[in-house]
């Protein structure tokens, strides 16, 4: 994992590593069922997030762990990793980037279409 710019490694590493991608979908299973999920797109060139949800119960203000931004983390590595461009159509995505100093995206690399 190349860069950890909205968690800590020693948080966001636990979580990333029980993440599952398919072709539209970067996927969290919770031990009681529930499923937290990144619907996303790519092309050549960008690398797009559509929505991301959290059941409500598991989302960080009710006392869960940050499940909504490990899923965004490992999709800006995923950007990264191949010179995509991040494109958020999620206001989720959108609120948590902007709210990320301009130096530390310009330092990771990440390119952000808004």
């Amino acid at each position: 994992m190349a860069q950890c710019l909205l968690l800590d490694a020693s948080t966001l590493l636990p979580i990333a590593a029980l993440v599952s991608q398919t072709a539209s979908q970067l996927i969290y299973n919770y031990p009681d069922g529930t499923v937290a999920h990144l619907d996303f797109s790519l092309s050549a060139t960008h690398g797009t997030v559509h929505h991301v949800g959290v059941p409500p119960e598991h989302r960080s203000s009710k006392g869960g762990a940050p499940i909504g931004k490990a899923l965004v983390s490992v999709f800006i590595n995923l950007c990264l990793s191949s010179s995509l461009t991040l494109v958020p159509e999620c206001t989720y995505v959108s609120y948590i980037l902007q709210k990320l100093p301009s130096h530390s995206i310009a330092q990771a690399g990440l390119s952000i279409e808004w």
